[in-house]
Parts: C-alpha cells; structure tokens; sequence
C-alpha cells in the first residue's frame, strides 16, 4: 500500500457508505465498518495484524527508514482494541493461524460467482435477466 503519512491526503479511511451517487464529500453517514488485515513478508519470517474493531478506523502507512520497511498506525474512533497478531516462518502458516480464529473460508456455490446486482442501480432486474 502507499505511503499516507505526508502525501497531505490523510489515512485510509475504513468505514463504508451505502449511498447512490457515492457522494463521499458531504456524507458522513457510515453503516459498514471495514476489518483490517495487513501481512508483511520477509526472507526470514511473516507476520500479520488483524484489527477487529467494527467503527470507524483510520490506518496511516509510512515509510520508516527509507527502505522497504513500513510502519502502520491504527486508530478508531469508538470501540475497544481488539488486534490480533500472527507470525510464522511462512505464509501459509500465517494464514492457517488467521484461519483457525476466524474459520475456514467456504467454497461458494457456482450460481453465486460473476455476478452482481445494487439495489441503487438503474437497471430494473428484469433487463439484467434478459442479458
């Protein structure tokens, strides 16, 4: 992810809008909160961080050293601190420890797949059926 610590445009704004046109200037009505989840890699290890905080969170990332290295800051504005870190010698480890607290990712049905229809859209659902 980009650097947003000094690019003057502020963090990642996590907390979602369900409004048709996606005014997000004026609105400040969020219904959805967003989860976090950041994996950083290494040649020697991985490791990972789940922030569980269902309000409105803010995540600035910056460069810390001038290399590769990131550092990551979270902050919400209502909620306890719920995070959850994760660190193996591989990827898949690391994915398996995230799998095991949250649950394992089903296989969705085939019909579900390539498809996907708003409720704010303009086209009526007996058009999309005709396509």
């Amino acid at each position: 992810m980009k650097e947003t610590k000094w690019d003057g445009q502020g963090p990642y704004q996590l907390f979602n809008r369900d409004v048709f046109p996606h005014n997000t200037t004026n609105d400040t009505s969020g219904l959805y909160g967003s989860v976090p989840y950041i994996t950083s890699h290494s040649t020697s290890e991985d490791s990972s961080i789940l922030w569980n905080n269902a309000a409105e969170t803010f995540v600035d990332i910056w460069d810390t050293r001038g290399d590769d290295s990131r550092f990551v800051d979270f902050s919400a504005t209502l909620g306890i601190i719920d995070m959850f870190i994760f660190g193996d010698r591989s990827p898949k480890l690391v994915q398996k420890k995230l799998s095991k607290l949250t649950g394992f990712t089903i296989i969705p049905p085939w019909y579900a797949l390539g498809f996907h229809y708003s409720r704010w859209e303009d086209t009526h659902a007996y058009a999309m059926d005709k396509k």
